[in-house]
């Protein structure tokens, strides 16, 4: 209907259908399609608009059709429906014809319609491009903010349906970018126009006579009107563009434009529209009375803007005042002169009294801001140019507002001004802070909660007044300071209010961030106002202090807001400003008062503010709180004993217990941390179950006694003799200890389950290296039985050869004794009546080790060691008549631990299958294995392994089994071989009457065969992992990784095998596991994105562009259709984002997970059981809401265990934290002022959990202190300013064990810096095309890089090169690998892919 009414022959029904339509576009242009996902319902209709509104800019129409078509042309194109560029420039092309009528001049227009209609018509052209502009500016600067992707072939088929048809980001400005210069003069000539026409009627001589640029003398009354409806949106154009260009563009570069338009268009003629001749100005006087002009019109009508006036023209002058405040000119020019601040504030103010809306007044604090930090800037700057003599002088402290006497002048003091202002804002809202207001009798006393735009409101005044006092000098500071911190502390004690939600609200937020500036306020503090500044400080804490105490007449405080207040001064302030005695004990009381709350969120948060007070580095500062307060948190922590927790709040208040505990051991003195540990290890011990209790605990139970075991794993080769000394004085820990070892092993069997504590692991390792020395004594006692058989066969051979040759020669038999063939059963059994001295001494050795491990960590009773010294006793007198073979594998020692080393019983087995017992094999096949722990080496001993001089050197290669035993440090074939030669002389005689002669000739012989027979041969067999930590780690890797064993190393296998000749080689390489594909993921429809392990399950969790994420379950596998392998099909689907989902990370526990989209939206989830159906019924809890914050993409998310937080990087251009423990707005902004770009990639800086690092679209990578909210490193860039794409960094990741932090970069390059020095460390050209992701091991020891390359590279950080290489996926679109990871605890490794698969590696 309303195409129909705008293309009538009637003019009234045209200007109707004109406004029908454009009432249409408003209200339907953000309607999506119900049929097509992804589009909106006016695309459709498109080509219909462009055809209505061609007729209305023909040649007769009225003038005020053409100008109701223009407003519809701008609301069109403003509306962001139009996605194809044809259709744009057909409306583009309407707007061009408009504007060559109002290049033409006054006077030149047809003359069938009066003068003023022209005027309108004109205008409303100006008014149009304005608004076009100003929608093309908004449009440019969001593409600025948003990294980089690659465009997608929108005509191949296999589109998804939902992939949205949007026009390139600088279209728009493009269409209008060749106009602007004649635009720019044309909306400058009519702003003169305005300011002309409004000047009061005692001004009317300073009107030109000839008129303006777009009116005559004639109908100026009548064009007064129309100046009033269109000056707005032309203003807001003309900042945006003077700040675009940087106010460089001179009148003759835009004349200079305009005659090349003058090819295609009628002359222009704009010479009397400033109503004199022209004249040669300065680059500076042009943007002089540009300025003046733009602040002028501003404050003209913002002074008395008239009540029938539109909201959106206020609105549009206060962005152009906002716009134009932006151009660091602008900012200077304004800074210069303060009476322009000091009466545009003045004149905001004035505004405020008249106009309400709230988005007008989150304007004006916009505003405000502005010309304060424009204010600070130019301070800063006036300081910074001071020399060292000016210093001397002490002129600097006479900087800034108030001089030397503190005085602030109103009328002429910005500070004042602001203060002003800033002030009725919270009256307006916060009655209660004016004693006026309280005392008035209107007043209620009442207190509400804000609303959420009076909460932003005060939140915004809040950090304007904490900037004020930069801007004063020291004694201005003190006369502002008192109203501030008074005004601060108020809000915070009536806006902390305690919530069911636990939710930080922002006017909280910003009260304690100003608290923490004006702390460490370092300009404030001299020698003149020191006492003043110290009495300032105290008299707040003192306020927040009893604002914190509960009343009846008002709601309960929030305690943990008040506590961060009360731990901000700790933090900031010295110890001589609030180290007076009333103080201490206040902030003492109001901590007791938290650790006793009955609410566990305020008991944890409590936990953590201590910790950080505990840990400050003035010690005189924290001792009397460690001395107060510990002995209460001791005493909390040894009650979850009795009253477990029932929650996952209450476990981690418990938790965070610890680590103050944990904290103060740390903290104490080597002499007293016996006595410290006394506290911690006993409190952590009793929070484990035995194996009944654990299968009838909570959940939150059993997660309790999995932090208490790991800490004990953690303290343990962290203190080891006062861990041994803790464990050993009291007997009773043991028995506790082992028995939830028992439950940890009875619940985790496989190999690669969670750690073993570090006294099963060092019980695991007495048990490896009992089964070595079994399996290498064995294979040696074999080896040397076999040389001897063989010796009495040549001896018999050559006897039968000597009697034959006899025989033929003197035709007699030889007399040579006895020529029985030998027997090789007699031969042992006089062998092993040999040995039992020797295998005893090795069993003693063996039980000697075995008691040293046991009574270093407290695990040998008494009754063991008596049993133990007779067992050694008869061992060493030589009275043990026989040893079984069970002693031999340490079975008098499995006392305590029975069934914890019933676990490891493979090491004997596998010791046993690798040994040589077949007694018929030749020697050149027998083998000796050695067993390392977690690698197997085999060794092929050929006869020729060494060049001695007879048989008897033959066999001294093996007596190192008994120097060895004896404590001999030399090489095992080093041996004198005194006791085999002492054997061999007994033996020899005896049982075989051989003639001496024969055996040196056999000797000779011998010889000359090994001459030219190879040594010894190697091949490295891998052994199943102990661990999952050491599974692509080499032995001694993983040993020292994961036990950190400090002088227990002394007792492993390791110093056994030190004298062995067999060397492993230094290449760790050599042992590292070659990674195979396992698994192919199908279930996606689009490019997968992200991917997140479980921290302790073969789970994983994929996000895609198809607007899910899924999780997979790696045990639940089926055949695939078309191959031999294995499929995984999703257990569970995740929906709730509106757009592709770019990235995802899991939380610590694996019970929650967080995803970042294109929407803006980061959604918390509740991550499901691995076992679920997955045809099970809608589980509502698992989603458990998103996180609101970002306007724009959320590109990378990382997740912090230490502190529970999340930490997300944004296309618009902030990186947020935020707490994971509830949803609430984000704790942090970081960069909200895009001064480094936009932020493509985040991560945790593994070696200070204070700080983390990002990457941004300029080519940035700093560190932040996530604390401090402060940029205190950016890393060495070394960019090249000629190439932009090099510059982009699409991965960041910190080192898990090192102060590094890798970067993988566009250009091919994988860079590492330091995170101290920020220093680039090395730097390598990794793959061909640009690397997309990055992943390092959880041991630090490799990098995983993938790449549009479709390779996937396995990185060596030692040596930095490659050590193996595989294709993953195929390309689409010109990418292809997304993401890669490592699983923190399983040997998995999975990629991500452009081609909606995700593949797993084992």
């Amino acid at each position: 209907m309303a195409f129909m009414a705008a293309t009538d022959h009637s003019n009234q029904l045209r200007m109707a259908g004109l406004q029908a339509l454009e009432d249409i576009i408003k209200k339907f242009a953000s309607v999506p399609e119900p049929e097509f996902p992804g589009h909106v319902i006016l695309e459709q209709y498109q080509a219909n608009v462009g055809a209505a509104l061609r007729p209305a800019f023909s040649q007769d129409t009225p003038s005020d059709i053409i100008a109701k078509a223009c407003q519809v042309c701008s609301t069109w194109i403003g509306s962001g429906v139009v996605s194809d560029l044809n259709d744009l420039r057909r409306v583009h092309n309407l707007l061009v014809s408009s504007l060559d009528k109002v290049q033409a001049g006054k006077g030149s227009s047809s003359q069938l319609y009066r003068e003023s209609a022209t005027t309108m018509e004109k205008l409303a052209v100006l008014k149009a491009w304005a608004e076009v502009y100003v929608v093309a500016m908004n449009i440019k600067k969001e593409a600025e903010s948003k990294p980089k992707r690659a465009v997608k072939n929108t005509d191949d088929d296999d589109d998804d349906d939902s992939t949205i048809d949007e026009l390139p980001p600088d279209s728009l400005i493009t269409l209008v970018q060749p106009e602007l210069p004649i635009l720019s003069r044309l909306w400058l000539a009519a702003l003169k126009d305005y300011a002309l026409l409004t000047l009061p009627a005692e001004f009317a001589s300073q009107l030109p006579p000839d008129g303006g640029a777009f009116y005559t003398p004639e109908t100026i009354d009548t064009a007064r009107l129309h100046y009033r409806n269109s000056w707005a949106p032309i203003l807001h154009a003309v900042a945006l563009w003077l700040n675009s260009t940087g106010f460089t563009c001179s009148e003759s570069a835009e004349a200079a434009a305009i005659s090349a338009l003058q090819k295609r268009s009628i002359p222009v003629n704009l010479s009397q529209a400033s109503g004199a001749t022209p004249s040669a100005k300065s680059l500076a006087e042009i943007n002089k009375d540009r300025m003046h002009l733009i602040l002028g019109v501003s404050i003209q009508f913002l002074c008395s803007p008239r009540p029938e006036e539109p909201v959106e023209h206020v609105t549009a002058c206060l962005q152009a005042l906002h716009t134009l405040l932006d151009s660091p000119y602008a900012r200077i020019h304004i800074a210069e002169d303060q009476l322009i601040g000091v009466e545009l504030l003045s004149v905001l103010h004035r505004l405020l009294l008249t106009w309400n809306p709230p988005s007008v007044q989150l304007l004006v604090t916009g505003v405000v801001q502005q010309i304060v930090r424009a204010a600070q800037d130019y301070l800063q700057e006036k300081r910074n140019t001071l020399n060292e003599d000016d210093m001397e002088k002490e002129s600097c402290p006479v900087l800034g507002e108030g001089g030397d006497s503190g005085g602030l002048i109103p009328g002429k003091s910005l500070v004042f001004a602001t203060m002003e202002l800033l002030m009725f804002i919270l009256v307006r809202h916060m009655p209660h802070l004016s004693t006026k207001m309280s005392d008035s009798p209107s007043h209620i006393a009442t207190k509400t909660r804000l609303s959420e735009e009076s909460a932003r409101l005060v939140a915004a005044t809040v950090t304007i007044l904490s900037d004020l006092p930069s801007l004063c000098s020291p004694a201005g500071c003190m006369t502002i300071l008192p109203t501030i911190l008074f005004l601060i502390a108020r809000i915070l004690k009536d806006t902390a209010i305690k919530s069911a939600d636990n939710q930080v609200p922002p006017p909280v937020s910003a009260a304690l961030q100003g608290i923490k500036s004006i702390v460490t306020l370092s300009m404030a503090k001299t020698e003149d106002t020191q006492k003043q500044w110290t009495a300032l400080i105290r008299s707040t804490l003192a306020c927040i202090l009893e604002y914190s105490q509960p009343e009846d007449s008002v709601p309960v405080p929030d305690e943990v807001s008040m506590l961060t207040a009360i731990a901000l001064f700790l933090w900031s302030a010295g110890s001589e400003i609030i180290g007076v005695q009333s103080l201490q004990n206040g902030c003492i009381y109001r901590f007791k008062n938290a650790l006793n709350s009955c609410d566990p969120w305020v008991q944890a948060k409590c936990y953590q503010l201590l910790l950080s007070v505990f840990q400050h580095s003035n010690r005189a500062l924290s001792t009397p709180y460690i001395h107060s307060l510990a002995p209460i948190v001791v005493e909390k922590l040894k009650a979850v004993e009795r009253n477990r927790p029932g929650s996952s709040t209450e476990l981690l208040a418990v938790q965070e217990g610890i680590k103050v505990l944990e904290t103060l051991v740390a903290l104490g003195e080597e002499q007293n941390r016996v006595q410290l540990l006394a506290l911690l290890v006993p409190t952590l011990i009793s929070y484990l179950l035995d194996e009944n209790s654990f299968a009838s605990a909570s959940t939150a139970s059993k997660d309790l006694h999995e932090f208490a075991l790991q800490n004990l794993m953690h303290i343990g080769p962290l203190y080891p003799h006062a861990f041994k000394t803790v464990m050993g004085a009291a007997p009773e820990l043991k028995g506790n200890n082992n028995a939830s070892l028992q439950v940890n092993h009875g619940r985790n069997r496989e190999p690669d389950k969670k750690a073993e504590s570090s006294v099963v692991t060092l019980l695991r390792l007495e048990q490896a290296q009992i089964a070595f020395l079994q399996g290498e004594r064995k294979g040696q006692e074999n080896l040397k039985k076999d040389l001897v058989r063989r010796i009495k066969m040549l001896e018999y051979a050559l006897k039968q050869e000597r009697a034959k040759y006899h025989k033929l020669k003197y035709g007699t038999e030889l007399n040579q004794g006895d020529m029985k063939p030998p027997s090789y059963d007699s031969d042992e059994g006089n062998e092993t009546e040999v040995q039992p001295q020797q295998n005893s001494q090795l069993m003693w050795k063996q039980d000697v080790k075995s008691k040293r491990v046991r009574a270093l960590l407290g695990f040998s009773s008494d009754v063991t060691d008596r049993e133990d010294d007779k067992n050694q006793d008869s061992v060493i007198n030589g009275t043990e008549a026989e040893v079984k073979e069970t002693a031999m594998i340490g079975k008098s020692e499995l006392t305590d631990s029975a069934s914890v080393l019933e676990n490891f019983k493979f090491l004997e087995s596998a010791a046993a299958d690798f040994s040589d017992e077949d007694e018929d094999d030749d020697i050149d096949g027998r083998e000796k294995s050695i067993i390392d722990t977690s690698t197997i080496v085999r060794k092929k001993v050929l006869p020729d392994s060494s060049e001695d001089r007879d048989t008897k050197e033959a066999l001294k290669e093996f007596d190192f089994l008994v120097t060895s035993e004896e404590g001999d440090n030399d090489s095992r074939s080093a041996g004198d071989g005194t006791d085999w030669e002492k054997e061999d002389q007994c033996l020899m005689p005896e049982a075989w009457n051989v003639d001496q002669g024969v055996i040196t000739k056999l000797k000779e012989q011998y010889k000359k065969e090994r001459k030219g027979k190879k040594g010894v041969k190697m091949e490295a067999l891998t052994f199943p992992p102990s661990s999952g930590k050491s599974f692509i780690m080499g032995a001694d890797e993983a040993l020292e990784s994961e036990l950190g064993l400090g002088e227990l190393a002394g007792l492993t296998v390791a110093n056994e095998a030190d004298s062995l000749t067999y060397d492993i080689a230094n290449n760790k390489d050599a042992l590292r596991k070659t990674w195979n594909p396992k698994f192919t993921l199908r279930s996606h429809f689009d490019g997968i994105r992200a991917l997140a392990f479980h921290p302790t399950e073969p789970v994983l969790i994929t996000a895609s562009e198809d607007h899910t994420l899924k999780m997979w379950n790696l045990q639940k596998t089926a055949p695939a259709k078309k191959s031999t392998s294995l499929d995984v099909e999703p257990i569970y689907t995740f929906r709730a984002h509106k757009g592709p989902v770019l990235c995802v990370v899991m939380s610590s526990s694996g019970e929650q997970c967080y995803s970042g989209g294109a929407d803006g939206l980061i959604q918390s989830w509740n991550t499901t059981n691995p076992n679920i159906d997955p045809y099970d019924s809608y589980d509502p809890s698992v989603l458990r809401g998103p996180l609101l914050g970002h306007t724009d993409a959320v590109w990378g998310l990382a997740y912090s265990a230490a502190h529970q937080r999340l930490l997300s990087c944004s296309a618009d251009g902030t990186l947020r934290l935020w707490n994971t423990t509830e949803v609430a707005p984000a704790l942090s902004v970081f960069n909200d002022n895009q001064e480094l770009g936009v932020p493509a990639s985040v991560d945790l800086v593994s070696s200070d959990p204070s700080h983390m690092v990002a990457s941004f679209s300029k080519g940035y990578t700093s560190i932040f202190n996530m604390e401090t909210q402060q940029r205190i490193l950016t890393l060495e860039s070394n960019l090249d300013s000629t190439a932009n794409s090099s510059c982009q960094i699409n991965r960041v990741i910190s080192h898990p064990t090192l102060p590094i932090s890798i970067t993988a970069h566009e250009d091919r390059h994988i860079k590492f810096y330091d995170n101290n020095t920020g220093k680039l460390i090395h730097s390598m050209v990794a793959h061909l095309e640009a690397v997309t992701s990055l992943a390092v091991d959880p041991n630090g020891l490799y990098l995983m890089s993938g790449s549009h390359d479709c390779s996937i590279r396995l990185w060596n950080l030692e040596s930095k090169t490659c050590i193996q290489e595989f294709t993953a996926h195929r390309k689409k679109f010109e990418e292809s690998i997304h993401d890669v990871a490592f699983h923190p605890s399983k040997c998995y490794i999975a990629s991500a892919g452009a081609d909606a698969l995700a593949k797993v590696f084992v």
